[in-house]
């Protein structure tokens, strides 16, 4: 099943991957961190979720939606990793 994982490929040894890790393939014997911008709070999470709009995070392997933090006031985020001014990275403003 996705969001276990097994080591050496036999289900008596297979665990549920933590919050904060996901495994999206079948019979893998690792669990991956979820990125930056993403969280999972969930044991056996088969994917992390995005932080809102509006929110970013830099923490690897987060567990919590909490983790994921508003932009201040004049900031935006495209990719839920960073605060940017104005439109976010690489905008153009035209006058």
């Amino acid at each position: 099943d996705i969001g276990i994982t097994c080591k050496f490929y036999m289900y008596p040894d297979c665990e549920f991957c933590p919050a904060g890790r996901f495994s999206d393939t079948v019979d893998t014997s690792v669990c991956a961190d979820c990125e930056v911008g993403k969280y999972s709070s969930s044991p056996s999470s088969s994917t992390c979720a995005a932080c809102e709009a509006g929110k970013v995070s830099s923490k690897i392997g987060s567990s919590s939606e909490s983790t994921c933090t508003s932009c201040s006031s004049g900031l935006s985020s495209d990719d839920r990793t960073q605060c940017f001014c104005g439109l976010g990275r690489g905008a153009v403003l035209s006058t």
